[in-house]
């Protein structure tokens, strides 16, 4: 069991343009800072397959990032096809080819944990983003233009 759902003081959503809703913070975050952890739902590939039919498509990762031995414990036998939906603010964070914020997932007691935390610091103000992963991606990525040099 993880003992605090916690969530870094000041983080805010703000809709960034061609992106949607995207994850700041009103505060300079420090490298390496936990900004949130938060629970997330294990679903099948039979969800998997009515959920890619909604919004929520956008919003959910796949469970390949998660160690086998902890995909044992929790009965996934096709990692690529089993989704987690973090509930929590990482669901908002977009991507970017120069993340400044990372992802981690743990598995406590049978239940899937998101740790988002900074990777480098972050100013003010400034969009939090993560890496969806190497290769093709299932959407064309917004522009990059204007993006604020972390610290």
């Amino acid at each position: 069991m993880i003992e605090n759902l916690d969530r870094l003081s000041g983080l805010y959503l703000k809709h960034v343009p061609d992106k949607g809703f995207g994850l700041f913070c009103r505060d300079i975050i420090i490298g390496e800072t936990i900004l949130e952890v938060a629970p997330a739902i294990v679903f099948n590939e039979t969800d998997a397959a009515a959920i890619n039919k909604t919004h929520l498509y956008n919003y959910y990762f796949l469970a390949k990032s998660l160690a086998q031995e902890d995909a044992d414990i929790l009965g996934i036998s096709e990692k690529d096809k089993t989704g987690l939906l973090a509930l929590g603010a990482v669901s908002m964070c977009n991507h970017s080819d120069k993340p400044n914020a990372a992802v981690q997932m743990i598995v406590k007691d049978r239940a899937v944990y998101f740790i988002l935390r900074a990777t480098i610091g972050i100013l003010a103000h400034q969009e939090i983003c993560i890496s969806y992963g190497g290769g093709k991606l299932w959407f064309d990525p917004a522009p990059e233009k204007g993006r604020q040099k972390s610290w």
